[in-house]
């Protein structure tokens, strides 16, 4: 082997040694030779053993553990963050979601002006917001052709909870129409959303003042095929739900923070922070529909009607213009500046309930079961003291625990799952079509192209 040859193959060794994750055992395990429960083992490890993470296959990886090489189940382990890396540039500056970060602009200037022309603004920048994410909404028959070129088959798979366990909103949304109009008509916003009757125009509407006031504090990222993509997967996944005509919008925030949020009326949103995590676009489905899941069950107009129970009623309108002026002014009031809305705690309980019906939406649509998994084992891999992930950390359950949930919903043991039998796909090939600029000046760059 020559010089050259040397040189490049060491470079290959040890950008493949930066790429492995590592992970520590969560039980006492047997190392086998293949990807199967009926391989033969090489060797036992115990519990809190560390081990590299070299390949995942379904619901199988392949690892290093000292000097020998085999397979593990993947819910035998959780990401290590022994070896976080130091925080970085990005890591020292403040968040731009948490309560104080970011640029909250215009918007106390325009609460406290209370008039008319202020609340005909923030209605016009909802509904510009709320376009801005159109743009990118594919068509039925896109989503078709998506799902086809990507050899998508949909699966036939029932959500893993009881039916006497599902969630009361859940069935509440199932049995009520699409698009119904309200029992009470002359309902005003405040009204409905304490009553437990806001219409899924009224859900559009609080949650397309809740997401331009997200784009207000991180931005649309600019690259549009990026968009596009990501609206794809999520149409996809649409189209698997017990509401495909409901309209949803999907967008990826420019922020470095590691973070998904997800508002009333089906807007979901994710990172760049965790766009550039993730190497599949199972992966990518299965964080957006657990967000999915957390809207078809309300969840975030449980809270929203916590709140809207601490406010003051607005004054009867006396015309249709003075009627969208209060409802503007109420959502004014209930929302703020989002800030609230992000760093809320979220129910564990409903964070699990969403994780488990986000998988089956993933499954129905053809993508692989266990990439769930792999997204939990990553961010459980990262520093909890990364500034990055400050705002998850702080909001949801630890992805330990979501990934100890999931392997009990999955009946992911020793032995084989259920889930081990799905056809299905990872297009990580495709995905990777779809990178994002790891830097802020690639981003500048690619901007100004």
């Amino acid at each position: 082997m020559n010089s050259r040859n040397l040189w490049l193959g060491l470079v290959m060794l040890v950008a493949q040694t930066a790429n492995a994750a590592s992970g520590v055992l969560l039980r006492n395990e047997v190392l086998r030779e293949n990807a199967s429960a009926d391989a033969a083992p090489i060797a036992q490890l115990a519990r809190g053993a560390s081990v590299e993470i070299l390949q995942r296959t379904g619901g199988w990886v392949r690892v290093q553990a000292g000097r020998r090489e085999g397979w593990l189940r993947v819910f035998s382990l959780r990401g290590s963050n022994e070896e976080a890396p130091a925080v970085g540039f990005w890591g020292r500056i403040k968040s731009v979601f948490l309560p104080g970060g970011g640029d909250a602009r215009g918007i106390v200037a325009v609460a406290g002006l209370r008039g008319i022309d202020s609340t005909q603004g923030v209605a016009a920048r909802d509904v510009a917001v709320t376009r801005a994410l159109d743009v990118y909404r594919p068509g039925p028959a896109e989503v078709a052709a998506f799902a086809q070129a990507g050899e998508l088959n949909p699966q036939q798979l029932a959500y893993l909870d009881p039916p006497g366990q599902e969630d009361a909103g859940l069935v509440r949304w199932l049995k009520r129409g699409g698009g119904a109009a309200s029992e009470s008509p002359a309902l005003s916003l405040h009204g409905a959303l304490l009553l437990g009757k806001a219409t899924p125009a009224d859900e559009q509407r609080i949650g397309a003042h809740i997401a331009s006031q997200i784009e207000r504090k991180a931005p649309l990222v600019r690259e549009a095929a990026v968009q596009r993509y990501v609206n794809q997967v999520g149409g996809w996944l649409v189209m698997q739900s017990e509401k495909p005509e409901q309209p949803w919008r999907f967008g990826v925030l420019d922020s470095d923070e590691i973070f998904t949020v997800s508002a009333p009326g089906g807007f979901v949103f994710l990172t760049r922070g965790l766009y550039q995590r993730l190497e599949s676009e199972a992966e990518l489905a299965a964080m957006l529909g657990s967000e999915m899941a957390q809207v078809l069950r309300h969840q975030p107009m449980v809270y929203l009607k916590e709140i809207a129970q601490t406010l003051a009623a607005p004054e009867v309108a006396e015309s249709a213009a003075d009627s969208a002026a209060s409802g503007t002014l109420f959502l004014i009031d209930l929302i703020g500046d989002a800030g609230d809305y992000l760093s809320r705690n979220l129910d564990p309980q409903g964070v699990f309930a969403a994780d488990r019906a986000g998988l089956v939406l993933a499954v129905r649509a053809g993508y692989e079961p266990y990439a769930f998994a792999s997204v939990l084992q990553k961010l459980d891999s990262i520093g909890r003291d990364d500034p990055n992930l400050a705002l998850f950390s702080r909001t949801r359950p630890s992805p330990s625990a979501r990934l100890q949930q999931l392997a009990a919903a999955m009946d992911a043991g020793v032995g084989s799952s259920r889930f081990d039998s799905f056809t299905a796909q990872s297009q990580a090939g495709r995905f990777r079509q779809f990178a994002l600029p790891a830097d802020r000046q690639g981003r500048q760059e690619r901007n100004q192209q």
